[in-house]
């Protein structure tokens, strides 16, 4: 039992540490580089780490439309784990990760933008409780999705007013850009019941 508490703690501090450590050094490239190190760990976690090109090929047009001002590229991050390989059941976490949000072109105010480097708490637990499931060899299938980018502010910015197609094919139109979790996620989540449920 001690070795089970021990495996929940470790994925609670790596979760913790995530989200406390600076948006420059968490990165969307740094989250899947942290995913990637865990599935060479464990034999029954396959990780695939989709760069801008593979975001582009996947037609993931809202998770690139929040990811253009960002001063890094966006990562989109999945995390496959195999505990009962001839089971049919799975369960698919799908975490936000923008690493920084600043509410893009809809600028957040003082009082309320000091602590957007932790917008990226649900990747963060997602990556967490993937890395506590693995120490605990669970006989369980889980994937973890992560689509990771920064909400930036810049001359590229995408812009109220714009329109957008998603994944799933729907056009959406941005009412404000401080709504960068919605889209991402809607992405992410179209993402996971196409391919990975």
């Amino acid at each position: 039992q001690a070795k089970q508490a021990v495996s929940i703690f470790d994925g609670v501090y790596l979760a913790r540490d995530l989200i406390n450590g600076n948006a420059d050094d968490v990165s969307p490239q740094y989250l899947g580089s942290v995913a990637t190190a865990m599935g060479k760990k464990h034999s029954a976690l396959k990780v695939s780490v989709f760069n801008k090109k593979r975001i582009e090929k996947e037609k993931m047009d809202l998770l690139l439309a929040v990811s253009r001002s960002g001063n890094v590229d966006p990562a989109f991050i999945i995390m496959d784990y195999q505990g009962a390989p001839k089971s049919k059941d799975k369960t698919v976490l799908v975490g936000k990760g923008i690493t920084y949000d600043t509410g893009g072109l809809n600028l957040k105010p003082t009082g309320s933008i000091e602590t957007m480097k932790c917008d990226m708490g649900g990747a963060a637990a997602v990556i967490g409780t993937m890395r506590a499931i693995c120490e605990l060899k669970l006989p369980i299938n889980v994937c973890g999705v992560v689509p990771s980018c920064e909400n930036g502010i810049d001359a590229i910015s995408y812009k109220p007013g714009d329109v957008y197609n998603s994944y799933k094919g729907l056009s959406v139109e941005i009412g404000n850009t401080d709504a960068e979790g919605r889209l991402v996620l809607a992405d992410a989540l179209a993402y996971a019941c196409d391919k990975l449920s």
